[in-house]
């Protein structure tokens, strides 16, 4: 029970997670759609909290030091090399992403889209740990979904850049 929840906890936010910035970055007016695709990035986050809390309470017994020696295991057996430190970069994926999901809650419209750089930033860092965590850690249809999702995003991004700049 405690590894399905893992593991389809993780395997659904990022489902959500994928969505969301691909509908954000298609074609069309996105205005009509911004409270239902806030829902389903919200359900993503809750279902991040899920995952982590899951993991912790299953497989880590809620050690912190568990969670650096399996991301150390993990990431030898992946890439090659010990980095227990990663487990950092997923707590701050979780936090970057509850702000995120926060402040489109909380906060107007005008101001969000003048906070739009920062939320580049933050859009950026959750792209790459999301892909390094499908793409990079994962096997089989879940790395498949990854790599395909990422293309998916940076080709609606560019669609959605060429055909702004082609109105301005």
């Amino acid at each position: 029970m405690g590894e399905a929840l893992i593991v389809w906890t993780i395997r659904l936010s990022m489902l959500c997670f994928f969505a969301s910035l691909i509908a954000w970055s298609g074609p069309f007016d996105t205005r009509r759609f911004e409270r239902p695709m806030r829902v389903v990035w919200t359900i993503g986050f809750v279902l991040l909290v899920f995952h982590v809390a899951s993991a912790f309470h299953f497989h880590h017994n809620w050690s912190h030091l568990r969670a650096l020696e399996e991301t150390a295991r993990e990431t030898r057996q992946m890439i090659g090399f010990d980095f227990g430190s990663g487990v950092y970069f997923n707590y701050l994926f979780t936090v970057i992403w509850g702000f995120d999901v926060a402040g489109m809650w909380m906060i107007p419209l005008a101001l969000e889209r003048r906070l739009s750089q920062i939320r580049l930033v933050w859009m950026t860092y959750l792209m790459f740990i999301a892909f390094c965590g499908t793409a990079v850690f994962e096997t089989g249809w879940m790395r498949a979904f990854g790599i395909s999702a990422l293309v998916i995003l940076i080709v609606g991004v560019a669609d959605k850049n060429r055909i702004s700049t082609r109105r301005v």
